[in-house]
């Protein structure tokens, strides 16, 4: 493995620097697709840059599924690429499309993402571009072959996974012919023979994706602007990964999953959350040296400058519950890898940034293992004025400066949505009061914002709804629903106003940062 190239320096040192970036996911920038694409990530740099952010914050870039409610997070693939956020637009200009192919299927302006619209028009274009890339004879033809024989370790089982999925109309892998279920050679080998065509497609689009993405990391870098991603911690179950590598997993002999992931009762969910993800063999990684979570990780590294480590807690120990169990109620804590994978991780990428998302039930191993290798750990302050403030470690009075602060995440309601629904009147009584007091703030919004950014946290992160002030309608993410999530989309470019602008300027100089 070849780390030369991630061991320079990082643009921002998180624990040593204070900086300020905004959270917004690709698929919520402006688009004409149905879903927010590659196509707008500039003007969004170059507002992020006039606005004086430092960081650009997203969720995990990888492919989506219909089956997994397009949740990022239950992803079919640890390495595959979205290719509903590629550009069109720009395979106009590769002459890969035209410009009339493009426009008849280009939709109205609209503030929800449509994954079947995306998906029936993304992907019919990207036909037509593979077609028209490989029907003449091209100098981009060796670029494509030398990044499938770099990506083999994972784009080939991934390529043949998601094509097997077409042919068996979209049915889960578990749910394929045993021949297939169970990877027999002779019958792969003979799909993959008569399947050349459909397969190299699917290899393509994530040419394409590749491609496109280092274009704009290169150009966020060269504006200043560091690109913050974040890596889940499970896969679903119908994922390449899976099928390709079921002895990395705790499956039956029929492969079907012994245990399940998730996490147990709490205050918010008497039932617990059971993610129905399958758990890995930690002993049997351990065996290799994690070679696959190295190759993991240097595959983000390619994507990303810095990166988030979701459910961290899950390294330190994990919940583990039957897998014939609908709640999570009768799970049981086991033994994460702990410091093991993480002695690897650090010698294989000793400068790379990791953060780790240290929230919900956590224990002292956690943070122990956090601070044993100096990951900064998470603070949002929407948990953080409940209580008695002095012992909140939420509360912004309270951040440490090797953290990262958030108003809110992903997972939280907008500031707007949170203030007037979701709290109780003592808090909402505690933080009018505070308003009330603070000379220049107008709103509740502008408020928390303020408190997260002058708080001692290295780096602030606000979601750009929380700077719109936008209400619970623009919610991300509702954890423990099925549905209904991942959908709010910038509707077009006007939100980036001058206005707005001067708001981040002035909140965020003020702030030293």
């Amino acid at each position: 493995m070849n780390t030369n190239e991630h061991n320079k320096k990082p643009i921002l040192k998180v624990k040593n620097e204070r900086a300020a970036g905004i959270l917004l996911h690709i698929s919520s920038l402006p688009g004409n697709f149905g879903i927010g694409d590659f196509g707008n990530a500039d003007k969004f740099i170059d507002f992020l840059q006039k606005s004086r952010q430092k960081v650009w914050q997203i969720l995990p870039l990888n492919v989506i599924s219909g089956i997994a409610g397009y949740s990022p997070y239950s992803s079919p693939s640890a390495f595959a690429g979205n290719p509903l956020f590629i550009d069109p637009y720009n395979l106009i200009e590769q002459g890969l499309l035209s410009k009339k192919a493009v426009n008849r299927v280009r939709e109205k302006r609209s503030s929800k993402v449509n994954y079947l619209t995306a998906e029936k028009t993304k992907l019919h274009l990207l036909q037509s571009a593979y077609k028209q890339f490989f029907k003449d004879d091209d100098k981009r033809h060796h670029s494509y072959f030398s990044y499938c024989e770099k990506a083999d370790y994972w784009l080939n089982d991934f390529a043949v996974f998601m094509t097997l999925k077409e042919n068996f109309q979209g049915l889960r892998w578990s749910e394929w012919p045993k021949e297939y279920r169970h990877r027999d050679s002779h019958h792969v080998k003979q799909f993959i023979l008569e399947n050349k065509s459909e397969i190299d497609y699917i290899k393509f689009t994530q040419y394409i994706f590749d491609f496109q993405w280092k274009r704009i990391r290169q150009q966020a870098n060269d504006s200043g602007i560091q690109i913050f991603g974040d890596m889940p911690i499970y896969l679903s179950y119908d994922s390449a990964e899976v099928w390709a590598n079921p002895e990395m997993f705790k499956l039956n002999n029929d492969l079907s999953m012994q245990t399940v992931a998730g996490v147990p009762p709490d205050y918010f969910n008497e039932d617990g959350q059971n993610w129905n993800m399958p758990i890995f063999k930690w002993e049997d990684l351990d065996k290799t040296n994690y070679n696959w979570w190295l190759k993991r990780i240097e595959r983000n590294m390619e994507w990303f400058d810095m990166l988030r480590l979701d459910h961290f807690r899950g390294f330190s120990s994990y919940w583990e519950i039957p897998a014939d169990e609908s709640t999570a109620k009768n799970g049981t804590w086991q033994k994460g890898p702990g410091e093991a994978l993480f002695n690897m991780v650090q010698s294989a990428f000793p400068r790379y940034p990791l953060i780790a998302e240290d929230l919900g039930l956590i224990d002292q191993a956690v943070y122990d293992l956090r601070d044993k290798f100096d990951m900064p750990g998470m603070r949002v302050a929407q948990f953080g004025y409940e209580g008695e403030l002095s012992e909140n470690i939420h509360y912004p009075d309270n951040y440490v400066k090797n953290s990262v602060a958030y108003t809110g995440t992903h997972d939280n309601n907008t500031l707007k949505g949170w203030y007037y629904n979701d709290i109780d009147k003592e808090v909402r009584d505690r933080l009018a009061g505070k308003l009330n007091h603070i000379e220049g703030v107008k709103t509740i919004n502008e408020l928390v914002i303020q408190e997260v950014l002058n708080s001692s946290a290295g780096l602030a992160m606000i979601p750009l709804q929380d700077w719109l002030e936008l209400d619970e309608g623009s919610r991300m993410n509702k954890p423990s629903t099925l549905s209904g999530n991942w959908l709010w989309k910038i509707a077009h470019g006007k939100v980036f106003s001058r206005r707005l602008k001067r708001k981040i300027i002035k909140m965020t100089e003020q702030a030293g940062r």
